[in-house]
């Protein structure tokens, strides 16, 4: 199943900018051997100024899973939260499993009418 884990946030915490920079020379050294390893497919960041920005890692859920839940990844996301403001994530999935899923709604739905 297609998916991705994104990541997003407002504004680097003031007076945190050095650890914002040294996490996200972390965070894409994780990645870039997620994406070596096979686990992802790939991973973007999307930086925006003055608005909120996002990183997406993209890959199959089910090898997905295993990376965000390793201690590596979640201390990225401990630190994350604490470098940055309003940091939030969350699964979202394409292809095939969007359409299973708008499948399911649908049958819900008429259930419910």
């Amino acid at each position: 199943m297609q998916a991705a884990k994104i990541l997003w946030w407002k504004d680097v915490v003031p007076g945190r900018e050095l650890a914002a920079v040294d996490l996200y020379k972390e965070t894409s050294a994780l990645c870039q051997k997620a994406v070596d390893d096979g686990v992802a497919t790939d991973y973007a960041w999307f930086v925006g100024e003055p608005s909120t920005s996002y990183l997406i890692i993209r890959g199959e859920f089910e090898s997905l899973m295993p990376f965000v839940a390793s201690p590596e990844y979640q201390a990225i996301a401990l630190k994350a939260g604490m470098v940055n403001t309003d940091f939030s994530s969350g699964w979202f999935f394409t292809g095939e499993a969007v359409d299973g899923v708008m499948g399911m709604y649908g049958e819900l739905a008429s259930q419910l009418a």
